[in-house]
């Protein structure tokens, strides 16, 4: 993921936050498709309470980085399968 964002947020303000700059510096083609996406998988995994709110982004973190990067968000996340409670497979 680089050192250019934060791995652990620990608000959802500052999750929110890190999205953002990172949704920005993509599309200011700073950062690669592959990079953004990692990014994204990266917070899906190690953040799923602050980014998620059931089966979708959490309303404050969607209220915060807008309707077009939740769309990217959304875009990128294709695929992804989020688990409730962090178990998989029932474990």
């Amino acid at each position: 993921m680089g050192n250019n964002y934060m791995q652990y947020p620990v608000t959802v303000k500052a999750l929110a936050g890190e999205i953002k700059t990172a949704c920005n510096d993509y599309a200011a083609r700073q950062i690669t498709n592959e990079q953004i996406r990692e990014i994204i998988w990266w917070y899906a995994t190690k953040q799923p309470n602050l980014l998620f709110s059931a089966d979708k982004l959490n309303p404050t973190v969607a209220a915060i980085i807008g309707k077009k990067r939740v769309r990217l968000v959304n875009e990128l996340l294709d695929g992804f399968q989020h688990t409730l409670g962090g178990l998989k497979n029932g474990r």
